[in-house]
């Protein structure tokens, strides 16, 4: 694999993990929108059942994230052994 190929490799995974944080995001949003929907009031069945979905959406998202990092770094780690060893091809 050339270091074009590595990068692109890297690339990708960064947008695998930029996804997953505006995933979570949106995810953090609803459950944020919903709690204030309850303002104080005892939450209903509905309420209760969306926050659930959307815990579980933010448990899914983190979960990805994990894995795009991982995969992340070793790509990078990859690639500085091979840069290092000068095995890579330019």
């Amino acid at each position: 694999m050339d270091w074009k190929e590595r990068f692109v490799s890297i690339n990708a995974n960064l947008d695998d993990l930029q996804s997953g944080v505006e995933g979570g995001c949106r995810a953090a949003d609803s459950v944020r929108r919903d709690a204030a929907a309850m303002n104080g009031s005892p939450p209903d069945s509905n309420l209760l059942r969306s926050l659930t979905e959307h815990a579980i959406e933010l448990e899914t998202c983190a979960s990805h994230q994990r894995g795009a990092m991982r995969e992340l770094r070793q790509n990078i780690a990859r690639l500085a052994r091979e840069l290092n060893g000068g095995k890579l091809d330019v």
